[in-house]
């Protein structure tokens, strides 16, 4: 039988049990709902499911680090979060990893980690081996084998954070460990492809892994697609920067751009930053946008709007791709009217760095394409969710007592750049 008369009988055979009411095979895309908020989290987060039986673990979801840790139930020096320490040994599936090729850290014979930090911060623990999925009520949802870091030793950020840990999707080695991504990446039965998407609104919002949700994608747009570095960090090139008609920021100014979903606001360099800050209150005076200064970088908005702000990132040797940065997003809300720019100076780095945090990602749905190194993003109206801990009290509420630096509510991943020292292993240079 020719190869034509097959297709034809099998699009036949597809109409047929559709016609029949039988579903058709799942979309091979896994999906969980994300928490969070720049204002009261200052991060965003998921839920996964760990060993068996299950047991809840609320992770920051970082794409500058390639990490999945959480404390254990034995840990001698860990905070309250807002999911109980993980109990290895309720789990039947857990087996803690001994040392061997690829473990850098020897503790009686189990291979451990240490991560330190400059300001103080510091985790270690264990690694270990259980079934972990992403927590959601989409039947695709299914648990992988996956290496993963069980805390015995949390210091200063890691400690006080809410969340209990960190969900790293960076696709750099560690330890000569694969991250969870990667795990599930081999579940072809249940991933199809080597993608995974974000889709963050004001509180909350959706992580895929395998494909991404088009239904949120603003009528009338698209997905734009661009070359994407995926060799030891997630990066973009940032050729302009612009205000209205002012360019504030062109390619050199930028250096290299990281996009880092662990980092709550957008870097930008020094001269780039002060060049939107006045660039801004222009277009504003010009537009009239009925704000009112309130303190810094912050302002009382009544019945006015802020101009969007136009990212032209490069698509190839000749092309760009203009992304609208929308106003909601580079600026986030405090209270009722009160909103605050969500970017900030990098002038503390000691090189020339771009980073585009949580305030990018923002109102868009941002695909990550690992195995082609491209990027896609489309304005979109992220689905939102809030946070409720088990006694059903809203987590937010929670926010106040575990504040750790001024009135900006950074997160581990925020300050840890700020005295850059968050390793991106790339090619042995840190953040």
């Amino acid at each position: 039988m020719a190869l034509k008369d097959w297709f034809i009988r099998l699009s036949l055979l597809g109409h047929w049990i559709t016609s029949l009411g039988i579903p058709p095979p799942p979309d091979q895309v896994q999906r969980t709902v994300l928490f969070g908020n720049i204002n009261a989290f200052a991060y965003y987060f998921a839920e996964l499911l760990v060993g068996s039986p299950q047991q809840p673990v609320s992770v920051i979801v970082d794409t500058g680090s390639a990490l999945c840790g959480f404390p254990c139930e034995d840990c001698g020096h860990c905070g309250q979060h807002l999911n109980p320490p993980f109990d290895m040994k309720k789990s039947t599936t857990s087996k803690v990893l001994p040392c061997g090729i690829g473990c850098d850290r020897c503790i009686d014979g189990k291979c451990g980690y240490l991560e330190s930090y400059t300001e103080g911060s510091s985790i270690s623990g264990l690694w270990f081996r259980d079934l972990v999925m992403l927590n959601g009520s989409d039947q695709d949802n299914q648990p992988v084998f996956a290496s993963l870091g069980c805390h015995t030793d949390e210091r200063k950020l890691f400690y006080t954070q809410k969340v209990n840990g960190i969900l790293g999707l960076a696709p750099h080695r560690i330890t000569g460990k694969s991250n969870v991504l990667k795990d599930l990446y081999q579940d072809k039965a249940h991933v199809n492809h080597e993608i995974f998407a974000f889709c963050l609104a004001e509180w909350g919002g959706l992580l895929t892994v395998g494909g991404y949700d088009p239904s949120f994608v603003v009528p009338g747009h698209r997905l734009q697609w661009l070359p994407m570095h995926a060799a030891g960090y997630f990066g973009v090139t940032l050729q302009k920067l612009s205000c209205g008609l002012q360019v504030v920021g062109t390619q050199l100014d930028f250096g290299t751009t990281v996009l880092d979903s662990g980092t709550t606001f957008t870097y930008l360099p020094e001269q780039v930053y002060n060049a939107l800050l006045t660039a801004l209150k222009t277009q504003c005076a010009n537009i009239q946008c009925n704000a009112r200064a309130v303190q810094d970088n912050c302002w009382e908005i009544v019945s006015g709007a802020f101009p969007n702000v136009t990212l032209e990132l490069a698509n190839g040797p000749n092309g760009v791709v203009a992304i609208q940065w929308l106003a909601h997003a580079y600026m986030f809300r405090r209270k009722a009217n009160i909103w605050c720019y969500a970017f900030a100076n990098n002038g503390m780095s000691k090189e020339t760095e771009t980073v585009l945090g949580i305030s990018f990602f923002l109102h868009q749905t941002v695909v990550f394409d690992t195995s082609q190194s491209k990027l896609g993003i489309a304005e979109s109206k992220c689905p939102e969710s809030h946070y409720q801990t088990r006694s059903g009290r809203p987590a937010q509420a929670r926010a106040a007592a575990l504040r750790v630096v001024s009135t900006l509510e950074t997160s581990l991943s925020e300050l840890v750049w700020l005295v850059g020292v968050k390793d991106m292993e790339r090619g042995g240079t840190g953040r």
